[in-house]
């Protein structure tokens, strides 16, 4: 089985309208549907016409929805409380604004294996059936179990979103562990629909990056991975 968390926060019509769309295209662009374990994590409390359509369509294709509609969830809040429950020997994170193409379980599963052992994520940009090694991208990325069950949660230090993808690939790394991207799984991503949308944004994202600083020295997995091969 393979598990897709994709977390969600009501801010805006557009990106419930967003998130429908995404979830109704990942079940149906997979060639194996009933072997996908879609579990949807949709924090906030903003109810409007559009929450109806989203919520029809969770109900239509997900496997499991968790609503926590007291407050709104951090990304990796919500991520977490899906990587808890997942079932999959495969799971792998979605962003609310990131399609999957078309048979994207399959090509999923091939760069998984071509890979070596560890994350490996999609891309927005096609560079055929080929493993990038230390570009990953983080709006789809999978790994198997046995990874996560060593790794860990998302840090949930950081604040909504941004970074926290990025202090993932470094524990992964230091654990042992490879960050692929695979260049056939190309996705339709809007890009950071969810954070452009709150209020505060840049001083979120600066919040983050000065954690992610304090914990690594860098602004980014791939800053970090030259700064040790370089001591």
């Amino acid at each position: 089985m393979l598990s897709v968390i994709m977390p969600h926060l009501r801010l805006a019509v557009e990106l419930d309208v967003m998130a429908a769309r995404t979830v109704e295209q990942a079940v149906k662009n997979a060639d194996h549907p009933s072997q996908i374990e879609m579990i949807i994590v949709d924090s906030g409390s903003r109810k409007t016409a559009a929450v109806q359509v989203w919520c029809d369509q969770v109900m239509r294709y997900a496997s499991m929805w968790l609503q926590i509609l007291d407050r709104g969830l951090s990304y990796a809040e919500a991520a977490n409380l899906g990587l808890h429950i997942a079932r999959g020997e495969i799971i792998s994170v979605l962003n609310n604004d990131c399609i999957p193409p078309l048979h994207w379980d399959t090509l999923l599963e091939e760069g998984m294996m071509s890979a070596p052992q560890g994350v490996v994520t999609g891309t927005d940009l096609y560079r055929g059936p080929v493993v990038i090694a230390d570009e990953p991208w983080g709006a789809f990325w999978a790994m198997p179990r046995v990874v996560y069950q060593k790794v860990g949660d998302l840090d949930e230090q950081f604040v909504y979103g941004m970074f926290e993808d990025q202090d993932y690939w470094c524990r992964v790394h230091q654990c042992g562990y490879s960050v692929s991207q695979y260049g056939a799984l190309v996705c339709q991503h809007i890009g950071s629909a969810t954070f452009q949308s709150l209020p505060n944004g840049p001083s979120i994202y600066s919040l983050n990056r000065r954690y992610m600083r304090r914990k690594w020295d860098a602004d980014s997995y791939r800053d970090w991975k030259q700064s040790i091969s370089e001591s």
